[in-house]
């Protein structure tokens, strides 16, 4: 059971026991770092001193966790002489026995406490974020962007990808910018609280320049002439063997803030799965792991955490009223990875053969905390590759799920997936040489699938036809909380009935496209509260909103601001027939603005049906506000406010004002 134990505490003993990653692209750490963190009493050594460039094994981390709470005596001397772990050294045995004892640490299965494994960056940040007062159960952040709100935080300094293991190094420099930082919607910072409450030497902080004399006296704490220095124990002997090098995403009693009761409990179904099946970071082979996972359908599957490579696919299949907490277990594809065979696959469908994980064949079944890497830059950019691939599935909730660094399609849902949803998924970085997406959907017309809270983004801003975020070829989706950063191509529909609503995006090439697959097939949309900024419209299109081909088409609170730099003759709505085949019918849009197009906010090409636009708000750099070429029917546009005059060749346009 989890004991009463101060917020602040907490994060001290978290800042000794994890490592960080905030400065892990410097070539060197200093050890002026440890040694300031050992002055104040949160970081010590081993036999070979503080082995600064050695990974951070999760034992080390537990009994640093004890020995910053001041539990370490308690712990050698009332430990239990009863080890349940089999996994642990007999030196910390005792230590490892008492935190379980106690609520303070679980183990990765029954029988394994995962002594070797090392902690990942997102986990680490996790950790202080929550140390800090901040809850990511509250919406406060999530664990996949953890890093991006460190970095608003000034606790890490670049946003470069999250790194899967960690020194015993990088985690003094994180510390220190995590003890200089202030604790949530409070004016002080975590060193300040810490002095304040006696909890470090104050000489120590005011010689490290991580808090001043200044503000020692604000608090009436007296500068301590002399730190106290504790009789420094080793935290190991030498590691004779390389540490399994894979990262550890630490249990629950660990990472949140300490309550008076565990604020979680396991299921009383639930199973681990073993750690052997993941040997050394490497699986060759998942069939173990895909048996495994079949035997213990209808339970509450547990994964210990960690980034594996792969060189074999893992399908999770034909799985009923089952639980899989990945527990932030990251899958990866192995660096020269060439591509996997439909051969290889137990199930058919023509992305499974490229995916990291296929979903096949299931019913009710809950996926949390999964994240995986497509390692782009260790493959080739012609080798298609797919994350997730989900089909001939019914009634599955993906919750906080991450892609990363695909070069084909992130995720891909076909036929047969009725009622799946994502809530909190994490998109960055999927794309390759060819025509990519983020999120592929190709379903039937009597499936469906949600997305709330999808966060997507690229390092660096795409400038090609195609890759969208959300490639629509299928039927019946909803998509709320949107945003999305640097990326080409918002949301692209070719057919079926879907909705949107609460969409933000900055630099960005195009919002919203809506065209047909076939001429035949069409789409029909509600968009509801759209804002992109930063419109760069640099691909062919040129339009932040285009529709060349639906049955309908509803927008409703519609934000569109192009670039200030932007110069490529764009527009912010097109609406066009690009062949005699096409259908642009039942289109309206209520409550617009647009800001700094530079040839029409409106553009209207070869129209043939009528549309609809209420409340115009314009500011064109130049050009038109509303501009018809080669359009027959009638164009309705009612209350105008733009600073440009210029209309051409529209019909039915009322109610103009022209501002200067």
């Amino acid at each position: 059971m989890k004991r009463a134990i101060s917020l602040v505490t907490l994060l001290v003993v978290l800042v000794c026991v994890m490592q960080g990653s905030a400065f892990a692209s410097q070539d060197t750490i200093t050890d002026e770092s440890a040694q300031t963190l050992n002055n104040l009493g949160m970081f010590k050594g081993t036999d070979h001193g503080y082995e600064l460039d050695r990974d951070m094994t999760r034992v080390e981390s537990l009994v640093m966790f004890i020995r910053v709470l001041g539990k370490e005596k308690e712990a050698l001397e009332t430990g239990s002489k009863t080890y349940r772990f089999t996994d642990v050294p007999s030196w910390a045995e005792q230590y490892v026995e008492y935190a379980y004892v106690n609520g303070l640490t679980n183990g990765i299965s029954e029988t394994e406490f995962g002594t070797q494994l090392i902690v990942d960056e997102k986990s680490y940040l996790t950790f202080m974020l929550r140390g800090l007062g901040y809850d990511d159960e509250k919406g406060d952040f999530s664990w996949s962007k953890a890093k991006e709100k460190a970095l608003g935080l000034g606790i890490v300094k670049t946003s470069d990808n999250d790194n899967p293991k960690l020194t015993r190094g990088e985690v003094t420099e994180i510390s220190l910018a995590t003890l200089s930082t202030n604790i949530k919607d409070e004016e002080e910072t975590l060193i300040y609280k810490l002095v304040k409450d006696e909890v470090v030497n104050s000489r120590v902080a005011v010689d490290a320049g991580i808090i001043s004399e200044e503000q020692l006296t604000e608090i009436n704490t007296p500068i301590n002439e002399e730190p106290t220095v504790e009789v420094t124990a080793v935290e190991e002997p030498a590691v004779a063997e390389p540490a399994v090098e894979e990262p550890i995403v630490e249990e629950p009693s660990v990472e949140e803030p300490i309550v008076e009761e565990p604020t979680v409990e396991e299921p009383t179904n639930a199973v681990y799965v073993p750690s052997s099946l993941l040997s050394a970071g490497k699986v060759n082979d998942a069939t173990p792991i895909e048996a495994f996972l079949s035997a213990n359908n209808g339970k509450s599957i547990i994964f210990p955490g960690g980034t594996y490579e792969l060189d074999a696919p893992l399908d999770v299949v034909n799985l009923t009223d089952t639980v899989i907490d990945f527990k932030n277990t990251t899958f990866r594809f192995q660096d020269g990875f060439s591509g996997w065979t439909s051969a290889e696959k137990s199930a058919g469908g023509s992305y499974i053969g490229d995916a990291v994980i296929g979903f096949v064949g299931n019913k009710n079944v809950t996926v949390k905390n999964m994240s995986i890497d497509g390692n782009r830059d260790g493959m080739s950019m012609e080798q298609r590759s797919v994350g997730i691939w989900v089909v001939n599935s019914e009634n599955i909730d993906f919750i906080d799920a991450e892609i990363i660094n695909v070069n084909y399609h992130g995720l891909v849902i076909y036929g047969g997936t009725k009622d799946v949803h994502f809530e909190g998924l994490h998109l960055k970085d999927n794309y390759g040489s060819q025509q990519d997406s983020d999120v592929y959907l190709s379903n039937n017309t009597t499936d469906s699938c949600s997305f709330n809270n999808t966060f997507a983004e690229r390092t660096v801003l795409e400038t090609k036809d195609g890759g969208q975020v959300f490639y629509i070829h299928g039927y019946n989706s909803t998509i709320t909380n949107l945003e999305i950063k640097n990326c080409n191509i918002g949301v692209d529909y070719r057919q079926g009935t879907h909705y949107g609503e609460n969409f933000v995006m900055d630099n960005i090439n195009g919002v919203v496209y809506v065209q047909s697959v076939d001429n035949v097939k069409r789409a029909n949309i509600v968009i509801k509260n759209l804002t992109a900024t930063n419109i760069q419209a640099a691909i062919n299109t040129r339009a932040a909103v285009a529709i060349w081909d639906a049955d309908s088409a509803y927008f409703e609170n519609i934000n569109l601001i192009f670039s200030e730099e932007t110069t490529t003759g764009n527009y912010g709505i097109l609406l066009r027939r690009f062949g005699s085949a096409d259908v642009v019918s039942n289109v309206k849009f209520k409550d617009v603005t647009i800001l700094n197009s530079d040839y029409a906010a409106v553009y209207y090409l070869n129209m043939n049906e009528t549309s609809v636009i209420e409340n115009l708000v314009a500011d064109p750099d130049n050009g038109y506000t509303l501009r018809a070429d080669s359009t027959i029917a009638i164009q309705t546009v009612t209350n105008i406010t733009s600073t440009n005059k210029t209309i051409s060749d529209i019909n039915n346009v009322i109610n103009e004002t022209f501002v200067q």
